[in-house]
């Protein structure tokens, strides 16, 4: 029975819902490091939280609850079940179970708030005009994106600094441009339908004109390629319905298509392009070869992956080899190509097919109801339904199903190129959950009900209501947990720019409220550090120093211990133990063992045998430190600080000549680079054999062309010409080096040398 209560309670879930769906593409808040994504995740938690307490009060209170069920039932609950399984066995589970909003990835959590808001989408969006409302709530929203992207692209708003650049859907512009993608087909989809209401003919023609000016102004070849592929499938299902679609609109539907093509093959014209901001992601070749060898790895990571949110983990153990001949080497990148590799490697090949069987299911509805539509259009006309004229026909056409069936299959085309945000997830749940309920419309059919009562008898009653007050704490519990994740991220943003003073004091509390986010461990290592050169700056007292270089390390290795298979906390830990060197002489031993852990968890990154390598020289373990350069020189041939390192142990052994031709092995590497020459030039000096002068003279000349300003080079050439006897050629370099370096003592007293002292005082 309803009553005011359970009417407010249904309509504060639906409520919930539509704001979701209208805020989180465009939801942005200043206040946290990450402003996007993290931001847009807590405001979904937070709607589908009240929505879910709203939904089961409203239930409760009428003691009845009545459960909608669909064919993706099973599916996905297999999927829920096979990602907790991943996120149980996953080598970081806290970051599987919460996840790291600090890049793209979804987690145990953030997919059961998925879930959660597409349970609720089926459930309380039943009717036509409730389908269609969370449909001009996800346009509108996605056509404020767009405008503001234009707006702040072209100057014509001074915006407040402390917004983001470019787009509100996502920090990458290409996941911006297929998120708009998406709005774009579905209004040309709703443009071709036939309808009265004038109004919603020039909202749906906003809507598109806004969005293909951004596709249009981004540029993307990508964003193109999806675009068409959409339009194409659209096209594809509105041809089979000629009689209810507007002739001139499929018209316009199709020239988009061929002008899109044409983007596609030949690119869109650069005068109309925005200058943006270089992105680079990991390309396909390589992701696909990281995923397989991850799954083929064991067992468990072939069932069940490495862990939802891993990836960063995955890549470095299996980062091939010839990667380091890539320009961006030396970037960690922490998502693969695309989602379905992502899922492959994370959640195993279980979960992948878990969600490949999904596609085929909704797929498999998509056509049944076309088919199923098709065959009773061609019967008997029916007669219309008093009330339906009211509606109009736009609301009765089975055309909307197909503008929502278009923008879920322009997400799935991106499922399989790219990696989706916060936003990409949301509409991939809001349209699935809006096509099965249309579905159940166009095909006339009422969608099977679970009915569970709580009237049965008092003790049952009793018992049902304590297992939902159970939930509630629950829910209340989680709610809380996260509302202290949150405030710590806040409190982490103002610390970066105060005091180190306060930003220790800051740091600590926010360790203390999310003592497992490794970043603030990390930043927290770093402040104690920062002070800690402070301090040394300004006195020599060891006894202040090195508790704040102690902190920092334990700090550091507190990161270790809250995530073991991360690379990058062993590597900041390495550098700790470096930093302690002068305070504690065991230190090098404690850095040589935090680099061996690096090495085994990212065993193809020629960085860490130098490291390594310069640990083991400090030692003067030769023989292993030659070891691990030659290591690095394998891995990566053209690294110049190997041989720069190398050449530097030979000379450590007094063999100059071992360092000249570890260097001049490196040379066709390090011909362009200044540095590199000049060190060769310097160990030709040292030797001065036959010949070498004249080599070295040219090394350093090589490395001025390179650096016009090198001082080091230019006095390198003064020391060499003074040896030779050329006193005015030295003298030359001389007064170069004092221009670059005025008020250098030493330099002055060579050139008053040289010049009898009757050098003039500058």
């Amino acid at each position: 029975m309803d009553t005011f209560t359970t009417r407010l309670l249904n309509g504060a879930t639906k409520f919930c819902l539509f704001l979701a769906v209208f805020l989180i593409p465009i939801f942005y808040l200043p206040f946290t490091d990450e402003k996007l994504e993290l931001n847009k995740y807590f405001l979904l938690y937070f709607l589908v939280f009240v929505s879910l307490l709203c939904w089961l009060g409203g239930s409760i209170l009428k003691k009845n609850f009545e459960i909608r069920r669909t064919p993706l039932d099973i599916p996905l609950l297999a999927i829920w079940f096979l990602y907790f399984l991943a996120a149980l066995l996953s080598q970081d589970k806290f970051l599987s179970f919460f996840g790291d909003f600090s890049f793209l990835g979804l987690s145990f959590f953030g997919l059961t708030m998925f879930l959660v808001f597409y349970f609720l989408i089926v459930q309380n969006l039943s009717k036509i005009s409730q389908i269609l409302g969370a449909v001009y709530l996800f346009l509108f929203g996605g056509t404020l994106s767009a405008a503001y992207f234009l707006l702040f692209t072209f100057k014509l708003f001074v915006w407040p600094s402390f917004l983001p650049q470019f787009g509100l859907v996502s920090g990458s512009n290409t996941l911006f441009g297929v998120y708009l993608a998406v709005i774009f087909v579905m209004s040309l989809a709703f443009l071709t339908v036939k309808k009265r209401e004038l109004v919603l003919d020039i909202f749906f023609l906003l809507c598109a004109l806004t969005t293909s000016a951004v596709l249009v102004v981004l540029g993307f070849k990508l964003v193109w390629i999806i675009t068409a592929a959409a339009i194409f499938l659209m096209l594809i299902f509105f041809l089979t319905y000629a009689d209810k679609v507007r002739t001139i609109w499929t018209s316009i539907a199709f020239t988009i298509f061929v002008i899109s093509l044409l983007f596609m093959f030949l690119g869109v014209p650069k005068f109309l392009t925005a200058n943006l901001p270089l992105e680079v992601s990991l390309s396909s070749n390589v992701s696909w070869q990281i995923a397989t060898d991850t799954i083929t790895a064991g067992a468990k990571n072939f069932l069940f992956g490495t862990g939802p949110g891993t990836f960063l983990f995955d890549f470095s153990q299996y980062r091939p080899v010839d990667f380091n001949n890539n320009f961006a080497w030396n970037i960690r990148f922490r998502q693969s190509y695309n989602n379905a590799f992502d899922w492959l490697m994370t959640v195993g090949v279980l979960g992948a097919l878990a969600m490949l069987f999904l596609i085929l299911m909704v797929l498999g509805l998509i056509i049944n109801t076309w088919l199923k539509h098709l065959l009773e259009s061609r019967g008997k006309k029916k007669t219309v339904e008093a009330g339906e004229e009211a509606v109009g026909f736009f609301h009765r056409s089975p055309l909307i199903f197909w503008g929502l069936v278009g923008a879920w299959l322009t997400l799935l085309i991106s499922f399989f190129l790219m990696n989706f945000g916060a936003a990409h997830w949301l509409a991939f749940w809001l349209l699935l959950g809006l096509v099965v309920s249309a579905s159940a419309h166009l095909s006339k059919i009422d969608l099977p009900v679970w009915k569970f009562s709580l009237k049965t008898t008092p003790q049952y009653a009793l018992a049902t209501s304590f297992g939902f007050i159970l939930i509630f704490t629950a829910i209340i519990v989680v709610g809380i947990y996260f509302g202290r994740y949150f405030a710590a991220e806040v409190i982490f943003a103002k610390a970066i720019n105060i005091s180190l003073d306060q930003k220790i004091s800051d740091l600590s509390k926010v360790v203390e409220w999310s003592p497992h986010r490794v970043l603030f461990q990390l930043t927290l290592a770093d402040a104690f550090l920062n002070k800690a050169g402070e301090i040394a700056s300004k006195t020599n007292d060891v006894n202040q120093v090195a508790p704040l270089v102690s902190s920092a390390v334990q700090a550091a290795k507190n990161a270790t211990d809250q995530s073991p298979n991360n690379v990058a906390t062993w590597e900041y830990l390495s550098n700790m133990y470096a930093s302690a060197r002068a305070f504690a002489p065991e230190a090098n031993n404690w850095t040589m063992g935090a680099l061996e852990k690096a090495v085994a968890l990212e065993p193809t990154n020629p960085t860490f045998y130098v490291a390594l390598g310069n640990a083991k020289l400090l030692e003067k373990r030769y023989t292993e430190a030659k070891e691990d350069y030659d290591k690095a020189i394998a891995l990566k041939p053209n690294f110049l600080m190997a041989y720069v390192r190398l050449a530097f142990l030979e000379e450590m052994k007094n063999n100059i000549s071992g360092s000249i031709a570890v260097l001049e092995k490196g040379l066709n590497y390090g011909i362009q680079d200044p540095g590199y020459v000049f060190q060769l030039g310097r160990y030709y000096f040292n030797r001065a054999q036959k010949g070498d002068y004249a080599l070295a003279e040219a090394a350093f000349k090589k490395a001025v062309i390179l650096q016009p300003n090198y001082s080091d080079a230019i006095f390198s050439l003064g020391l060499l010409y003074e040896k030779i006897g050329n006193t005015g050629a030295a003298l030359e370099m001389y007064r170069k080096v004092l221009d670059l370096n005025p008020g250098n003592k030493d330099i002055k007293k060579k050139i008053d040398a040289l010049s009898g002292g009757g050098e003039e005082k500058k």
